[in-house]
């Protein structure tokens, strides 16, 4: 069926919807006679969104407007379907338009499959009345079903449409562009810039938290970049971004002002400014192209303020037989606190120790001291490619073969080897790999 001839038998003048690639005929034929028309043809973020604005729509004019949507939306507009549109509630009637993703017995990506299951059933537990269009579906099956649809949209309810791959066509081309600059973009060069690599490329990006040197002096600030997507509705595209700052009542670098103080806005704009983006780009970089959320979290940030020995209890105090101090604010070597163990070594150490049980506490773990650890965490950040792979100049290959020479027959090479720093393999000459079953010299 051809997208317009679809369109004239929805008689609808209000159109908002998230694009989809099983409905980009209808996209297309919106975009091509509306553009992006507030009167007539809204993208929305979300279908939540969508959903909202249209049944304003019909609110001040009286008329019933559409919704389309990958069928992944459905989740979305549940709340506004049962809170808002019901016909127990406001009774605003609305067409939806569902691309169906993971339809049972047709290929699809991993992620359509459960929702295409789901997908009708979805729609009957919400009320929704709903038509299935195909291939060989006929206008005039359309069209008596949309005749059907009046008498549930005169009722105030809700009705679907929902759209098999390649039933909908449309043959004149478009281009989708707006005036906008990808100023966004320019966020993500300046962290490629750091991290050297894309955080959308779906891999390790900061590998941690990043501190900035000269931020310690002020909010003594810090971000990271966990591997995106981080979140399961998370768009495609989109970079979650963690900024951290310690110090809250001190004033920042380029805002000046106390953290605690800041808009979202403001704490965005103190990151770029150490990201090293020019200054002048700065504000609307931060208002454009970036949507940050302030959140102050004193319990958990006490847990990294600096301190100095004797800020904090023993867990046993000298002297004491029948009380102690236990955890994450009690002292005890080694360990760092914002861990469920800390708070079990200190039990675990304070009942030992005044009970006199002859126990030891177990070991904390030796990230900071062990060299396999950290070996192993450099290799990692590398997405398992060992050192030799880097992008290096001829003088640090060089560099970085001669010393490697120099240590071949040493245990600390059989270490890099072990671990993958460096090939396990070794096309030009046959080095023996010491033996490393065993514990290590000085490694405990």
């Amino acid at each position: 069926m051809k997208a317009e001839n679809f369109a004239k038998i929805l008689n609808a003048d209000f159109y908002t919807g998230v694009p989809d690639s099983q409905l980009k005929a209808l996209c297309n034929y919106l975009m091509h006679t509306y553009g992006i028309d507030p009167k007539h043809h809204v993208i929305a973020a979300n279908e939540g969104n969508c959903t909202a604005l249209a049944a304003g729509y019909h609110l001040a004019t009286g008329k019933v407007p559409v919704v389309y949507m990958q069928n992944s939306g459905e989740g979305n507009i549940i709340n506004p379907v049962a809170s808002l549109l019901n016909d127990k509630v406001y009774a605003i009637p609305m067409i939806f338009v569902i691309g169906w993703r993971g339809e049972p017995g047709i290929h699809d990506e991993p992620q359509h499959i459960y929702q295409g299951e789901v997908t009708l059933k979805l729609l009957e537990d919400m009320g929704i009345r709903y038509f299935v269009i195909g291939k060989d579906t006929t206008e005039e099956e359309v069209s008596a079903a949309m005749q059907e649809f009046r008498k549930e949209l005169d009722r105030g309810e809700d009705v679907a449409f929902v759209i098999r791959k390649g039933a909908l066509s449309y043959e004149e081309k478009v281009e989708y562009r707006n005036d906008n600059p990808m100023i966004r973009e320019e966020i993500i060069r300046h962290i490629m810039n750091i991290c050297k690599r894309d955080p959308r490329a779906g891999k390790v990006t900061t590998g941690g938290i990043v501190t900035v040197k000269d931020s310690v002096d002020h909010w003594y600030l810090s971000w990271t970049i966990n591997r995106q997507p981080q979140f399961r509705a998370q768009p495609e595209g989109q970079v979650c971004v963690w900024l951290y700052g310690l110090f809250t009542d001190v004033p920042g670098d380029y805002v000046k002002k106390p953290m605690r103080d800041c808009t979202g806005k403001e704490i965005c704009e103190e990151w770029l400014y150490h990201l090293g983006v020019p200054e002048e780009q700065i504000e609307e970089l931060a208002e454009h192209s970036a949507n940050t959320v302030p959140c102050m979290m004193p319990y958990i940030t006490a847990f990294f303020m600096p301190r100095a020995d004797g800020d904090r209890p023993l867990v046993v105090p000298e002297g004491a037989v029948n009380f102690a101090f236990i955890g994450q604010f009690a002292e005890t070597p080694r360990d760092t606190i914002f861990t469920t163990e800390y708070s079990m070594r200190t039990g675990m150490e304070a009942v030992y120790t005044l009970l006199d049980i002859d126990r030891g506490v177990p070991e904390v773990w030796g990230s900071v001291f062990d060299l396999r650890v950290l070996l192993n965490a450099t290799v990692l950040l590398r997405d398992g490619k060992p050192a030799t792979d880097m992008n290096m100049n001829v003088l640090e290959k060089l560099l970085l073969s001669r010393g490697l020479k120099e240590i071949e027959h040493t245990d600390i090479y059989g270490l890099l080897k072990e671990f993958g720093v460096i090939p396990t393999t070794d096309e030009n000459r046959d080095v023996p790999v010491p033996a490393t079953g065993a514990v290590w010299p000085g490694i405990h």
